[in-house]
């Protein structure tokens, strides 16, 4: 290696220091805030309705020792929701780009009702439905999760650099080759950027849903400590749950810039 690639490996690291410290002073400044609005709040309010930061940490603490084979459930239902609505959702969204004029006419308006329903309506439905809970909780993130990725799939063909394809063609391939010559590679990016915003809204309805149609899980845990009338556990549901998004993004971020390490990230000076 050069003086000059490594000069510029060692620009590149430290530049890479900087942004976690940046990124880690602002989440330790939004933590702080957070911990004084709720400061604020135990302080304004009955401590009934609005507990302190010690209660929600010794709550969050108990959930998670006694608690913790229902939040296991939980991750086990959102993994396998996203699995299924990741895969078949690609799959759908590559052939809408392929085949346009028959699967994709067909495919964009079917997508689009599914998109408008509102997620408080499969939840209702399939809890009045399907008598399975496992089944019920996995149709309505499912439901949710797979027209976004389709969507967002289908947008990402229909972005493919038109020269690119003319260059391609030029070989006469068939279209099978083009999907995995180019349509693959330029989806798999549109994918993984969707997927950090698809996740966080099937895990927020996948709660919801636990809440009405399941009795196990960190949704029917909150409905329990509503019930009886339990604000401390509530909010320490809500700190693990947010956690666990955290983690959820932190492992997404990863993946990206592992797969998508190829693309160069462009910053405004």
């Amino acid at each position: 290696m050069s003086s000059a690639e490594k000069k510029q490996n060692d620009l590149e690291a430290a530049k890479a220091r900087q942004l976690m410290l940046r990124t880690a002073l602002g989440y330790a400044l939004a933590i702080a805030i957070f911990i004084v609005l709720i400061e604020v709040g135990h302080s304004s309010l009955p401590p009934y309705l609005f507990p302190s930061t010690t209660q929600i940490l010794s709550n969050t603490v108990e959930a998670l020792r006694h608690d913790w084979l229902d939040l296991l459930l939980t991750v086990v239902r959102l993994i396998f929701a996203l699995l299924t609505a990741t895969l078949l959702g690609w799959l759908l969204g590559l052939l809408m780009g392929a085949f346009r004029s028959s699967v994709g006419l067909v495919a964009m308006p079917i997508l689009s009702i599914l998109q408008a329903i509102p997620a408080a309506s499969w939840i209702l439905v399939a809890s009045l439905w399907i008598a399975e809970p496992e089944i019920r909780v996995w149709l309505i993130c499912f439901s949710l999760g797979l027209p976004l990725y389709a969507i967002s799939v289908y947008e990402g063909v229909r972005d493919l650099d038109g020269e690119l394809l003319e260059a391609v063609e030029q070989f006469r391939p068939t279209k099978w080759q083009v999907m995995y010559i180019l349509l693959l590679p330029q989806s798999f990016v549109y994918l993984l950027i969707s997927m950090r915003t698809v996740s966080s809204l099937v895990l927020r309805v996948l709660v919801f849903a636990e809440l009405i149609g399941a009795s196990t899980g960190v949704g029917a845990r909150m409905s329990d400590a509503q019930t009886n009338f339990d604000m401390p556990m509530i909010f320490a549901w809500t700190v693990i749950m947010v956690v666990l998004n955290f983690a959820m993004l932190w492992l997404i971020d990863i993946a990206e810039r592992y797969l998508l390490s190829w693309r160069r990230e462009v910053a405004i000076r």
